[in-house]
């Protein structure tokens, strides 16, 4: 493409027709080599708006835009490749950056040197750019950067650039970083319509974790108190992650929130939060709160939440939880229809063995009559030569003890 003095409007619909042609490479030479920075600049906004290029960029054009973020000597074409790049790879591509540089500290734009750099573009407008210094100053990890992301967290106005800072505050961050972390879980800390509610909810959310993280005194008094919030997304988040201090005060309160009649949600959180505090229960305490567990859903939690636990085996991703729900049920006096049908379809169709078994073992201790119920709903599915066949078997040879005992 031969090349003019500025950006022109020709240059300008040029671009687009070849956009619109899904031919790129000379939108992306104008790009890097254009003399106008306006040009590159819009080729670069081109490129951001053309779904099919963002969709199949290639690796080696890959390679080009992130060595193009170093290069380019202008801040807002240098900005607006980055934006092109977060669209294509998503954040990840900032840690790739920050690696190069790390690696190879040359590569860093002229006006200054890598780790320097980092500290000028922390204070540039391009949110892009202050986007990657925060992920670069979390790499670091000097005194120096630490107190730099501080002041990000403290002062930043993008919510994008705020909550990228938050999560490198929660992987380096110390008992400093509780207070600033600590004020975006109040919802008066965001202006009205200041940011879309998705946004607000997922910086909250990485707020919660970045204390969990941190897992000072403070920290954990701070999502205490989050837990007891009136927004729901936030207090479910709390409650989630609350559980992985792993503690028997954790443990206290995810419990209250167990005995929560009016929200499902709720419960299910909760849930989930008191399998996490297994799991995250040093190997000396587990077996205390395993027991403190089990006695304070017998005594203090007022509903039936044993479907609340069966959902879990049904939708958990982890098999730990998966594993752990399937023990507490038959460890609580609760058995609904719900969680023994959800037990013996988890004896037949689970591909883990283990949580068949386990599945088995609770399910012989639910009411005789309920247990042969489901058994016979699930028993034409079981073939003769597997595992689901003998634990079937078991279950059927308890539940015929039981029958006979009471009669």
């Amino acid at each position: 493409m031969s090349q003019v003095s500025e950006f022109t409007p020709q240059l300008r619909d040029k671009l687009y027709t070849l956009s619109d042609q899904g031919e790129y490479e000379p939108i992306i030479s104008c790009m890097l080599e254009h003399t106008n920075s306006n040009a590159r600049y819009g080729a670069a906004g081109v490129l951001s708006e053309s779904p099919s290029f963002l969709n199949n960029a290639s690796a080696d054009v890959r390679k080009m835009l992130i060595s193009a973020v170093l290069d380019e000597p202008d801040d807002k074409v240098r900005a607006r490749i980055i934006d092109v790049l977060l669209q294509i790879e998503g954040e990840a591509v900032l840690d790739n950056i920050v690696t190069r540089l790390e690696l190879d500290p040359d590569l860093a734009p002229p006006e200054k040197s890598y780790p320097f750099v980092l500290d000028k573009w922390s204070s540039k407008p391009h949110s892009e750019l202050r986007l990657l210094a925060v992920v670069g100053f979390g790499s670091l990890d000097t005194p120096s950067s630490r107190e730099k992301l501080l002041q990000r967290i403290k002062n930043e106005q993008d919510i994008d650039v705020l909550r990228r800072a938050i999560e490198e505050g929660g992987e380096v961050g110390d008992v400093t970083f509780v207070a600033p972390i600590q004020q975006y879980l109040r919802a008066d800390s965001f202006s009205t319509n200041q940011f879309i509610e998705a946004k607000i909810n997922r910086l909250q959310e990485a707020a919660v974790e970045a204390l969990v993280k941190i897992g000072t005194d403070g920290a954990y008094e701070a999502l205490v108190t989050a837990t007891r919030s009136s927004d729901a997304n936030l207090k479910e988040s709390a409650i989630s992650q609350i559980a992985k201090f792993g503690s028997n005060e954790t443990l206290d309160r995810v419990i209250e929130e167990l005995d929560s009649p009016e929200s499902e949600e709720v419960r299910r959180t909760a849930a989930a939060g008191i399998l996490t505090t297994f799991v995250e229960s040093d190997f000396e305490s587990s077996h205390e709160v395993r027991e403190q567990a089990i006695e304070a859903i017998s005594e203090e939690v007022s509903v039936d939440v044993s479907g609340d636990f069966a959902a879990i085996i049904e939708d958990s991703e982890s098999t730990t939880e998966k594993r752990n729900a399937a023990w507490l049920l038959g460890q609580i006096e609760d058995e609904s229809e719900v969680a023994a049908e959800t037990l013996a379809t988890t004896l037949v169709d689970s591909d883990d063995e283990l949580l068949a078994i386990i599945a088995a073992a609770t399910l012989s201790e639910h009411d005789p009559q309920l247990v042969r119920e489901c058994i016979a709903a699930i028993r034409d599915a079981v073939d003769d030569d597997s595992l689901a066949n003998e634990l079937v078997s078991f279950v059927e040879s308890n539940v015929a003890k039981e029958m006979q005992e009471m009669d």
